[in-house]
């Protein structure tokens, strides 16, 4: 799920966040890296939460765009709307913690 915020900036700053995740997997031997379970479900609730009070989690929203508008599918919101500021900063915080919620190999 990425970030709800203008393309250019964003596109530049995940890029480069993730070069740098690539080169720390190359530095450390690594080829391959996957997001453990408990960081998904943090992630997702913390996605969720982001996203109280506006129209995309109001029980009337019957969207594409939520999974709403077809019967018995799940609803989730896809996209983090906390703002690129925290977004970055999350994705800074995994980096500087070497990537704790990956499972990497």
């Amino acid at each position: 799920m990425g970030v709800l915020a203008n393309y250019p900036p964003h596109i530049e700053l995940q890029v480069g966040w993730i070069a740098d995740f690539l080169e720390y997997l190359a530095e450390h031997g690594s080829t391959r890296a996957e997001v453990g379970a408990d960081a998904q479900d943090q992630w997702c609730a913390e996605v969720e939460a982001a996203a109280v009070g506006t129209m995309f989690n109001a029980p009337n929203c019957h969207s594409w765009y939520n999974g709403g508008n077809i019967e018995g599918k799940a609803r989730v919101i896809p996209i983090y709307m906390g703002g690129l500021d925290r977004f970055m900063a999350r994705a800074q915080e995994l980096a500087a913690n070497g990537y704790e919620s990956y499972v990497i190999r």
